[in-house]
Formats: structure tokens, C-alpha cells, sequence
């Protein structure tokens, strides 16, 4: 892999974090040269704290967040600057924080960045010495290098916005690819005991469900939120397709028993899942080439060729099964008439 396709392969969580490095980096590299070593630190412990909100995000919500983050950072500096002198308010202000920022949890797991935000500017505040103590110098140094921060995460964002819809669609193309293949692995496992194989292929379909329900949502907030240009509509149908998908594997029953445990039974299932298996394939090569850049809705549709095919083998094998019960496999017929063109490869 040439390094150009290695940066491009890189992950959104990842490309935040290099340019959160780079963004505190240069605060603390700026207020040094203007104010000394002491800003510096005073400023880059106001950055690191707003970074934490600083996730992959749309830019109007990345600025919700770290602007949300800065407020509650400066705030418990604030608090610690003022109650210093004071042990007893001290404690009881830090208790007070820790309350708010604890409260701050009933939002979600989304809203855990910004609520140990403040919880970390506690210990920034109170692990700076005596000596070194500078009152209200402290809080505005602090709340500088928070509003440096919120400056660099908001033009980041911006400015990474293409990327991170593209990585998004990525994510939820191998989350899609990944619930067909453990959809196929519950078709195959042995029945026999709530222990085998058909226990634990169950819990890692289950899984890849929430998987990519998540990884649904995420490339919604950012593709539903992109300018109405060619590419964003090209990335919208490819998630639409996704999602297409997804709803008709879910909405399929799944009797198996309907089938049996015979020899023909299982031959069957063994056809359906491996069309299921070929569906995730075709998927995770257009994963593959939309990280890989410049591709449009068309390539991506070729790559989805072999899922077509795909379904349709599954609709024979389904249609071939009606003695044994048509419900075991309208999976097979339900994403044999998920979208796309017509399947034109040759009937097995």
C-alpha cells in the first residue's frame, strides 16, 4: 500500500486527533512567544480541555460542543482561583462541579467529552503551585487558549467536513457489510444447544445491528447536513442504497426451523448464506473504493454488481424452496428485491 493510500485510508477519530495535536501544539507554541512559558501553560491546559469535545462532527455542532466545553473548563478554573484561600468553600465548589459535570452524563455517552471537560480543568487548576498561583491571570490565560481552540476546531472542522462524510459512509458501508456476513452466520450455525455456535452467532448479529445503527446516525448528521452539491447527492444515494439494505434484512423473517435439520434443509441455508456472504463482499468493495477517492455513484453502483447477482441466486434458492415454507427464506427474497439494476450474470 503506497503511502498516499495509506493517509487516505486513515479513520475519521483518527484525522481528528492529528489535528487536535497540531491545533494545541501551535496554542502553546503562540502564547509562549507572546507571554512567556507560564501563559503558554495556563493557555494550552484551556486548549487541551476544549479539545476534548472536539470529535468528528458536523462544524455547527463541533462548535456547540467545544464552546460548551471552553464555558465549563473556565468555569471550574474560575472556581478554583476564587475559592483557593478558602478550603472548606473549596470543597464544596469542587463538589458543585463535579455534580454539574456528572448532570451533564443524562445527554449520553455524546455529551461524556464535554462533562469531564471541567472535571479536568479541576486538576489543571489545583496542581498549579502556590508560587505559581496568578488569580484572575489564571482564568483569563486559561479562557484565552480556549477561545484560540474553539477558533482552530471550528476551521478544522470546516475544512475536514468532505473527508469525514466520505469516512462516515465508509464506516456504515462495512457495518453493513459486516451485519450481512453475521446474518449469514446465524443461517449456518448449528441449532442444537442455547451454548453452540447459534448462541454466539446470534449476539454478534445482535451486535452488528447497534453497530450500525450508530454508523447510520453518524453519516446521517454529517451527509444530511451537507451544501446540496453533485458529490453530496452522489454520497447520499450511496447511503440511501445502505440503508435500503439494511431495512429489508431486518424486516425479513427469519424461520429457520421452518426448514428443519435434514440434509436438503441445510443445503439450502448453505446456498442463501453464501449469496449473503457475496452481498458483503460487493460491499465491502465499495467501501474500498470510496476510501480510495474519486468515486462516483456510478463506479460505486458497479461495485454493487456482484450483490445483485448475489440476490438473485438467493431468490432461486428461494424460490426453489417451497416445500419446506416460504417464510425460512424471505430474507433471501427480500434483498433479492432490494435496489439496483438488473442482475444480467448467468443462471446457476
Amino acid at each position: 500500500m503506497t503511502p498516499a493510500r495509506l493517509l487516505r485510508r486513515l479513520p475519521a477519530y483518527a484525522i481528528n486527533g492529528i489535528t487536535v495535536a497540531i491545533g494545541i501544539g501551535l496554542i502553546q507554541l503562540l502564547f509562549a512567544a507572546l507571554a512567556g512559558p507560564l501563559a503558554a501553560q495556563l493557555a494550552s491546559g484551556g486548549a487541551v480541555c476544549t479539545s476534548l469535545a472536539d470529535v468528528p462532527n458536523t462544524a455547527r455542532r463541533t462548535w456547540q460542543r467545544v464552546l460548551a466545553a471552553a464555558l465549563l473548563s473556565v468555569a471550574a478554573s474560575a472556581v478554583v482561583a476564587l475559592l483557593r484561600p478558602y478550603p472548606i468553600a473549596l470543597g464544596t465548589g469542587i463538589a458543585g462541579i463535579a455534580f454539574v459535570a456528572t448532570m451533564a452524563l443524562s445527554w449520553g455517552l455524546r455529551a461524556a467529552a464535554v462533562s469531564f471537560a471541567p472535571i479536568l480543568s479541576l486538576v489543571f487548576a489545583m496542581a498549579l503551585p502556590a508560587s505559581l498561583h496568578a488569580g484572575a491571570a489564571q482564568v483569563l490565560w486559561n479562557a484565552a487558549g480556549a477561545l484560540a481552540y474553539i477558533a482552530w476546531s471550528v476551521g478544522t472542522a470546516a475544512l475536514l467536513q468532505p473527508r469525514y462524510r466520505r469516512l462516515a459512509l465508509v464506516a456504515t458501508l462495512r457495518a453493513t457489510a459486516s451485519l450481512f456476513r453475521s446474518r449469514a452466520g446465524v443461517m449456518t450455525a448449528p441449532r442444537d444447544a442455547a451454548d453452540s455456535d447459534d448462541s454466539r452467532s446470534m449476539r454478534t448479529w445482535i451486535g452488528d445491528e447497534a453497530a450500525l445503527a450508530e454508523r447510520l446516525q453518524s453519516a446521517r448528521d454529517l451527509l444530511f447536513d451537507a451544501p446540496d452539491t453533485t458529490a453530496s447527492r452522489h454520497d447520499t444515494a450511496i447511503l440511501l442504497h445502505a440503508i435500503d439494505l439494511r431495512d429489508v434484512l431486518l424486516a425479513s423473517r427469519l424461520d429457520l426451523d421452518l426448514l428443519g435439520h435434514d440434509a436438503a434443509g441445510r443445503q439450502l441455508l448453505q446456498r442463501v448464506a453464501h449469496a449473503l456472504q457475496q452481498i458483503a463482499e460487493a460491499i465491502d468493495a465499495a467501501a474500498d473504493a470510496l476510501a480510495d477517492g474519486g468515486t462516483t455513484i456510478a463506479s460505486a453502483e458497479d461495485r454493487f454488481a456482484g450483490s445483485r447477482c448475489a440476490r438473485a441466486t438467493a431468490a432461486r434458492s428461494a424460490r426453489s424452496a417451497g416445500e419446506y415454507g416460504a417464510g425460512a427464506f424471505a430474507p433471501a427474497n427480500g434483498v433479492a428485491r432490494s435496489p439496483g439494476s438488473p442482475c444480467t450474470c448467468p443462471a446457476s
